[in-house]
């Protein structure tokens, strides 16, 4: 598994994709005169009020009816597959599978979708980010319609300060959730499977074959087939699901990897539990299912030492 290194760390691309900059952020129009009780009310009406950007640069938002998009993102959600199937069946009859080809004749029910879904999206993010505590719900109903609707209660002084401070602490609540949710699957692994063996630096590995040959150094190029999952079964990278063994120095590779591979003698097969520390850290690759700070669990195979 070889390490990657980014060069931009958006951890919450998807929480705040919306949230632009302060120029992007702004909201013309009539003001809204809304009483704030607490900071909380602040942010969560901000988190509303800047949400809905994407929608708003799409070529078709000028045609849709935005008192419907209000009502669906206010109206309660199921979390389940059928809800899914039934926004992506909905908003796909007013802008086609590839989002191109937009049909006026489902205006107000794909309207009323695209808003459900937008909340929809919000309930997942704030429950996988661990921020519901944090969030009113009303407020931020609030700040998406006044949104919508061309108001807005807040200067754009304050909106940069409440962009800048709601990023700090999602940042640093995610983060601790991670980290502890990483934690305790280890912790529990070790205490569950007593076929587990933990090394001074955390790593934890199971003999699954035990092989007979040399094993390798730090240095060394090794032939390998590997299967590597999320600590909840997520599929991440897998040579046995190409068909076709990988090689490479274990120099090259996470720590994790490094040091369990010279544990093992080539016709071994092993699995190992990699702490996060010695994964991919606060940076894992782009696009995968490996969030920052996950532990990553791999099953592999030393074919043969190259070199």
């Amino acid at each position: 598994m070889k390490k990657t290194v980014l060069t931009s760390f958006m951890l919450f691309g998807l929480l705040f994709a919306s949230c632009g900059n302060a120029e992007e952020s702004k909201t013309s129009g009539s003001t809204s005169t809304i009483k704030f009780d607490n900071e909380k009310d602040e942010m969560s009406y901000f988190y509303g009020l800047t949400r809905i950007e994407n929608l708003k640069n799409a070529q078709f938002y000028g045609e849709l009816n935005k008192a419907m998009i209000i009502s669906g993102f206010k109206e309660n959600i199921t979390i389940d597959s059928a809800t899914v199937k039934t926004m992506n069946v909905q908003i796909s009859k007013l802008i086609g599978e590839r989002g191109q080809d937009f049909n006026a004749q489902y205006v107000d029910s794909g309207s009323f979708y695209l808003g459900k879904f937008d909340k929809y999206m919000l309930i997942v993010q704030l429950k996988e980010f661990g921020l519901e505590e944090f969030f009113n719900n009303k407020m931020v109903e609030k700040g998406f319609e006044d949104a919508i609707n061309g108001k807005n209660a807040m200067s754009e002084a304050r909106k940069t300060e409440l962009r800048e401070k709601v990023s700090d602490m999602v940042g640093k609540v995610y983060v601790e959730k991670q980290m502890k949710d990483g934690v305790a699957f280890l912790e529990n692994n070790k205490k569950n499977n007593p076929k587990v063996k933990v090394t001074p630096s955390g790593l934890q590995y199971q003999v699954m074959k035990e092989g007979k040959g040399p094993k390798p150094k730090s240095t060394s190029k090794v032939k390998v087939h590997y299967h590597g999952t999320t600590p909840n079964g997520e599929v991440f990278d897998s040579s046995v699901k190409r068909g076709e063994p990988a090689s490479f120095g274990l120099n090259q590779v996470i720590a994790g990897w490094t040091e369990g591979l010279q544990l093992m003698a080539v016709g071994s097969k092993y699995k190992f539990y990699v702490p996060q520390e010695l994964a991919y850290g606060a940076n894992p690759q782009p696009g995968s299912a490996i969030k920052p700070y996950m532990p990553l669990v791999f099953e592999v195979e030393l074919l043969a030492i190259e070199k």
